[in-house]
């Protein structure tokens, strides 16, 4: 099989029968939380930052290497984590299901991974030899989630999208 971007031996299985190299999956992965950072406008210059986590810790330098921010254990501003979109949809939807009012988002809590699933999570950590353990979930949410993933190969990332307004109205 050969990647869909740039025609080398790939090994990755993407939906929709597309392969993909490692090279071209972590760069991929790698513009993903770039953008969703820079659309959240996740970081200022002259930020402070605690990070949780190796992935987010690999992230967070790639990411502001240019800019004047300190990564530091105390005395921080903002704090990153590692929280990845199946635990974003586990919460809310648990959340929903009890009957629980849904929280505001804490704007200093960077949740760098919010956009790709623990999948995808593990496989980057995987190639670039980061340690990754996903956090604790729902079991039969999580279930559910992937079944309708399964049948809707997009529901996760449209459901993302869609949580800000549905928060407003449960």
């Amino acid at each position: 099989m050969k990647c869909y971007l740039c025609g080398k031996k790939a090994v990755i299985k993407k939906h929709k029968n597309r392969f993909i190299c490692n090279k071209c999956f972590c760069w991929l992965f790698e513009k993903r939380i770039r953008k969703q950072t820079r659309l959240d406008k996740s970081f200022g210059v002259g930020d402070k930052i605690l990070v949780l986590g190796g992935v987010a810790k690999y992230l967070v330098k790639s990411i502001t290497k240019d800019m004047n921010i300190k990564i530091v254990s105390k005395n921080y501003n903002k704090k990153v984590i590692e929280w990845t979109l199946d635990d974003e949809l586990n919460q809310f939807v648990k959340k929903m299901f009890e009957g629980k009012k849904q929280k505001k988002e804490d704007k200093k809590v960077v949740k760098i991974l919010k956009n790709v699933t623990d999948e995808d999570v593990k496989l980057f950590a995987k190639i670039k030899g980061l340690k990754f353990k996903p956090n604790k979930k729902d079991e039969a949410i999580q279930k559910f989630l992937n079944s309708v993933q399964v049948k809707y190969p997009n529901a996760k990332y449209n459901l993302l999208r869609n949580i800000s307004e549905l928060r407003k109205i449960i």
